[in-house]
């Protein structure tokens, strides 16, 4: 396998808690938090300790997670590291989360004594998971180039990592269930604009969503719904391509 020419954009000593990029063993960058610091006796030193750290991705259980060296003398784990969003992205969007295959659409009462659907969908933020932007001529042993592989898992896999806003008044107010800690695992067929268009007659509790995406200036909108090339894919102009 030829040797990797990038290096982490990692400084600041790492700590519980601390959101980073983490590539996984196929070349798909996400998000992921440290649960675990631990520091033991360099090798051929016995003054210097190296420093480990537990990381979790971002939607997926314990069974995932990676332990990994948090210095340059391990260079082939330490850069699979870096700052949050170095690779992976996130947006501010509505999701149809209370599509007929996940839950039955709840009914309310028109102003004429009618029955109509409530809204189907709910302010979210969205992770993109993005494929290794390595250079065309690094290639793993296969002969495949890095970013080709981690490509095609990701036209492969069908859903995305999405966070509700106002996750507690979702669960109490609709009973709707979250998958692996705050969030969901959803299909990307159902993930929309965030436009307010969409919305005819929302759910209970949507406001206190809306209310809480609107004042989180930390997430761009997503501003257009044809963001897929196929499965999790984002479209070639969206992707990372090249860092720093």
């Amino acid at each position: 396998m030829a040797s990797r020419t990038t290096t982490s954009n990692l400084t600041d000593y790492p700590k519980v808690g601390m959101l980073v990029d983490l590539r996984d063993p196929e070349g798909i960058w996400s998000g992921a938090s440290i649960v675990k610091v631990s520091e033991h006796a360099r090798t051929g030193s016995s003054t210097r300790t190296g420093v480990t750290v537990e990381l979790k991705y971002y939607g997926w259980d314990t069974t995932w997670n990676e332990t990994i060296t948090w210095d340059n003398q391990s260079r082939d784990n330490y850069d699979r590291m870096a700052k949050l969003f170095t690779y992976s992205r996130k947006a501010k969007c509505m999701v149809r989360l209370f599509h007929k295959g996940r839950k039955s659409l709840a009914k309310t009462k028109s102003a004429k004594g009618k029955n109509r659907a409530t809204s189907e969908f709910w302010p979210c933020i969205v992770y993109f998971r993005m494929p290794e932007p390595s250079p065309v001529a690094e290639k793993l042993g296969t002969g495949m180039k890095y970013n080709y592989i981690s490509s095609e898992l990701l036209k492969m896999e069908p859903k995305v990592y999405v966070e509700p806003y106002a996750a507690d008044v979702l669960q109490k107010k609709q009973r709707y269930a979250l998958d692996e800690g705050d969030g969901v695992w959803i299909k990307a067929t159902e993930i929309f604009q965030f436009d307010m268009d969409l919305i005819e007659n929302p759910k209970a509790g949507f406001n206190d969503a809306l209310k809480e995406a609107q004042c989180d200036l930390t997430t761009h909108d997503l501003e257009s719904n044809n963001i897929f090339e196929s499965g999790s894919l984002l479209c070639n102009k969206y992707l990372v391509r090249a860092v720093g």
